[in-house]
C-alpha cells in the first residue's frame, strides 16, 4: 500500500508498506521541485523518526496483521484494520438476509394462520390438530418476530460500535449471547411453522398428509444440516492450508464470522 504524505514546510513522503509477513514500513521523500527521487537527508531522518512513532502508537496487530495469509497494514488516520471492516460486513449481511428471511416466513405462517376455515372442522384429528396448527403458527410468528426485531436491534450496534473496537466488543458474553438470538430464533420459527403445515394439511387432506407432512417437514431441515456440515467439513480442511492452530475454521454451522473473530483473538495474543 502506498499513500502520500505532506506537512507545511516539509518535501512530501511517499510511505510504502510492505506485504510481507515481517512487515517493516520504508519511508522515502519525493521532491516534486526537483521532478525526482533524492536521498532524505537530514529532512528525511526527521520524516522516519515521526513515522516511528507513530508506528509505536499502534497495537502490533494493527501495524502489520497477517489475516488468513493477506498482508494488513494498519499505518492510516483513522487507525483501523481492514480485517475489522470485513467481519463487520460480514454479520451486517448475515442479518439482513435473517432479517428479510424471517419477514417472508412470516407472511406465509400469517397467510394460512388468518386463512380459510378447515373442511368439515378438519378431516382428520379434528378439532384438537386444527388447534395445535394454529397454535403451531402463532408461536412461528411469535419467533419470527423476535428475530426481525433483533437483527435491527444489532444492526443498530454494529453502526454505533467503532471499527477498530468491533473485536473486543464481540468477545463480550453479553453481545455474543444478544447476536446468536436472530439465528436461533429463526430456527424455532422455521421448526413451529414445518410442524404448523404437516397439522393443517392432515386436517385439509386426510390423515395420510398429516404423517407425508411430518416426514417431508423432518426431510427437508435434515437437507439443510446436511448442507451446512458439508460445508463445516469443507472450511476445516481449510485450516491445513492456512497452518492454523485449534482450528478456527469450521466451529459455527451458522454464524461463521465467529471463527474469524476466535482467530484473530488468538492471533492477536501472539502479538501481544
Amino acid at each position: 500500500m502506498i499513500r502520500l504524505e505532506a506537512n507545511d514546510n516539509e518535501m512530501p513522503t511517499v510511505l510504502v508498506d510492505s506485504a510481507v509477513a515481517t512487515g517493516s514500513s520504508v519511508a522515502f521523500s519525493l521532491d516534486l521541485k526537483d521532478n525526482g527521487l533524492r536521498d532524505d537527508g537530514s529532512a528525511g531522518d526527521k520524516q522516519e523518526k515521526r513515522v516511528k512513532q507513530r508506528q509505536q502508537q499502534l497495537h502490533p496487530l494493527e501495524r502489520t496483521s497477517m489475516f488468513w495469509g493477506e498482508s494488513v497494514t494498519g499505518i492510516s488516520d483513522m487507525n483501523v484494520c481492514r480485517e475489522f471492516d470485513d467481519i463487520a460486513v460480514c454479520i451486517v449481511n448475515e442479518m439482513q438476509t435473517i432479517g428479510l428471511i424471517a419477514a417472508l416466513l412470516s407472511s406465509w405462517g400469517a397467510t394460512v394462520y388468518a386463512g380459510e376455515a378447515h373442511p368439515g372442522g378438519g378431516l382428520c384429528y379434528g378439532a384438537p390438530m386444527v388447534k395445535a396448527s394454529l397454535v403451531s403458527f402463532w408461536i412461528s410468528l411469535g419467533w419470527f418476530f423476535v428475530s426481525v426485531s433483533s437483527t435491527l436491534v444489532i444492526l443498530s450496534d454494529i453502526d454505533g460500535t467503532p471499527r477498530d473496537l468491533m473485536i473486543d466488543h464481540l468477545q463480550k458474553k453479553i453481545v455474543t449471547v444478544i447476536y446468536m438470538i436472530p439465528e436461533y430464533s429463526i430456527m424455532f420459527g422455521v421448526l413451529f411453522l414445518a410442524l404448523g403445515y404437516s397439522f393443517d394439511i392432515g386436517e385439509r387432506a386426510g390423515c395420510i398428509f398429516l404423517y407425508v407432512g411430518l416426514v417431508a417437514s423432518a426431510g427437508f431441515l435434515g437437507f439443510v444440516m446436511i448442507i451446512c456440515t458439508l460445508l463445516r467439513h469443507r472450511r476445516m480442511e481449510l485450516n491445513k492450508r492456512l497452518n492454523a492452530d485449534g482450528s478456527p475454521l469450521g466451529k459455527h454451522y451458522i454464524g461463521t464470522w465467529r471463527d474469524r473473530v476466535a482467530a484473530h483473538v488468538a492471533r492477536r495474543k501472539t502479538f501481544t
